[in-house]
């Protein structure tokens, strides 16, 4: 689960719709009906897996894992 209220949560093999890029460290996206931020560090990026097109981050770990 997501540390803070805003960040969200996954596992891995996830793939998290990108919505925006925050920072050089921080994406915003979308899982199922869940929004929220996550580190980049955390997946791995692809390009055109989006339902418009978009881009798509796949979980590389559990959001748990990687931050333990």
């Amino acid at each position: 689960m997501g540390e803070e209220a805003d960040e969200l949560s996954f596992t891995k093999g996830d793939r998290i719709e990108v919505l925006q890029e925050i920072d050089r460290d921080w994406l915003e996206g979308k899982l199922g009906a869940e929004a929220g931020i996550f580190p980049k560090s955390f997946v791995q990026m692809e390009t055109g897996g989006g339902d418009g097109g978009g881009s798509v981050a796949a979980a590389l770990s559990d959001d748990a894992d990687a931050a333990a």
